[in-house]
């Protein structure tokens, strides 16, 4: 079965967006746990709370790849979704 690379960017592209809703609708969680340089399992809460299935071996293995304490904000939001996307 052949994937069009067009196919797999709009569905990265509505699975990014998806995750991106449920983070806001979260409020200021991320924010505040980014700003008080939080630890992996103080992540893991909030990825659990998106994302149910998400496992603690999976969020752990994306937390080696992806620097969710960037020193950027929008970027550190985009490393902690790429986690949730296992996208690492």
């Amino acid at each position: 079965m052949a994937v069009y690379l067009e196919d797999f960017i709009d569905a990265l592209s509505r699975a990014y967006a998806q995750i991106d809703r449920k983070l806001c609708r979260q409020g200021r969680w991320f924010r505040n746990l980014w700003e008080s340089n939080s630890s992996i399992g103080e992540f893991y809460e909030l990825a659990k709370k998106i994302d149910p299935e998400i496992t603690l071996s999976v969020f752990d293995k994306g937390w080696q790849y992806r620097l969710v304490l960037h020193e950027n904000y929008k970027q550190a939001r985009i490393e902690f979704i790429n986690i949730l996307l296992e996208w690492y």
